[in-house]
């Protein structure tokens, strides 16, 4: 049975990085990562997963297409159509983060997260 993580809160805070949420630890590491997002608190534009082993260095992630074998960077489009919940593979990662293609403005963002398929 997979085990699923609980909802944590993720923040990008304008003040300290318009592009980035901070680093937030899932408590464990999973399979996949559930964003749950209120697209009227996102200024528009993309938003997509970082991982990290440890919580300092992040990196993007990226999937093999199956159709075509081209790997693809992970990002949702067009935050601004509405609210979402997406579901992204993040491959055992227990630390993430959310980075943005636009800059967040007026005020801090805030997104829900949880891990789904715990690893033991």
């Amino acid at each position: 049975m997979d085990r699923i993580g609980n909802w944590l809160t993720v923040t990008i805070d304008i003040s300290v990085d318009a592009d980035n949420s901070a680093a937030v630890n899932l408590g464990g590491c999973f399979k996949e990562l559930m964003i749950l997002a209120a697209a009227s608190a996102l200024t528009s534009g993309k938003i997509s997963p970082e991982v990290s082993k440890d919580g300092s260095t992040f990196y993007a992630v990226y999937v093999t297409d199956p159709a075509t074998g081209n790997d693809k960077k992970l990002i949702q489009a067009a935050v601004s159509t509405g609210d979402f919940v997406w579901i992204v593979p993040i491959g055992g990662a227990e630390w993430i983060k959310i980075a943005c293609d636009t800059s967040q403005t007026s005020s801090d963002k805030t997104l829900y997260v949880r891990g789904i398929g715990k690893l033991e």
